[in-house]
């Protein structure tokens, strides 16, 4: 659980920083070596992230409700998502064409992430800050401690703060 912790705190760690902060300095690709190499490297080997397209993180890019969706799946799943995850989605602005709409689905279903309401989800709104944190918190199971600490977004951000996250 130590371990899942740490990482799981690295990775908010560089999902918060890169993901509400576009003037941070650039990280790390493979093409500029830097501070982040390592963090990038451990991303990619869990399976968590692997970019872009053309597998750069962009970090000066901010991270999408879509995106994060993806990443929380393959926490779960340890990088190997199960074939078999459910394409639709009860979000009309999410098709199931979408590149991310199994993932999104299984993270609502998880009730990792949630729509704006039955039919909304936004998945290529940026993620906030308070996103990031009630996914990172539901990830490591403390959602009902979080709820009785008033829910989202402050119950999350007290649990965060508990966990040392």
């Amino acid at each position: 659980m130590k371990t899942t912790k740490r990482i799981l705190g690295l990775l908010l760690s560089f999902l918060l920083l890169f993901s509400v902060c576009p003037y941070a300095e650039p990280a790390a690709d493979s093409e500029q070596p830097g501070e982040w190499d390592e963090a990038i490297a451990i991303i990619r080997a869990l399976g968590v992230m692997n970019g872009d397209q053309s597998g750069d993180f962009l970090p000066n890019d901010s991270l999408t409700r879509a995106e994060m969706s993806v990443i929380a799946v393959n926490i779960i799943f340890s990088g190997n998502p199960p074939q078999n995850l459910s394409a639709g989605t009860p979000f009309q602005d999410v098709p199931e064409t979408h590149f991310a709409a199994s993932y999104i689905s299984a993270a609502e279903k998880m009730g990792l992430m949630k729509g704006y309401d039955e039919t909304h989800f936004g998945p290529d709104d940026k993620l906030s800050y308070e996103q990031a944190v009630k996914v990172v918190v539901s990830l490591l199971g403390y959602d009902i401690y979080a709820q009785r600490e008033g829910g989202y977004p402050a119950g999350y951000y007290s649990q965060a703060n508990q966990l040392g996250l």
